[in-house]
């Protein structure tokens, strides 16, 4: 037990300069996709608006609903709640 808790504290954790980041993920273009998603659900919303009163309000009340769970989920994803 003592020889494990010894290799154990001999570890030792790289600094934060040697951690590398995700090179999968091209930050700069998310916010272009954010931005192309919210254009694409507005566009949906005013078509969908053109053509039926409550179809729109169901969907308006479907997408507040979306983003207030996405919002929570993304507050305690940060959390670690969940």
């Amino acid at each position: 037990m003592f020889l494990v808790n010894r290799l154990l504290a001999s570890d030792s954790l790289p600094s934060p300069a040697n951690i590398q980041t995700d090179p999968l993920i091209d930050r700069p273009v998310r916010a272009i996709i954010y931005l192309g998603i919210l254009l694409l659900v507005l566009v949906g919303v005013s078509v969908i608006g053109f053509l039926s009163r409550r179809f729109e309000y169901a969907i308006a009340f479907a997408l507040l609903l979306s983003l207030g769970l996405i919002g929570l989920f993304f507050l305690f994803q940060n959390t670690g709640f969940l």
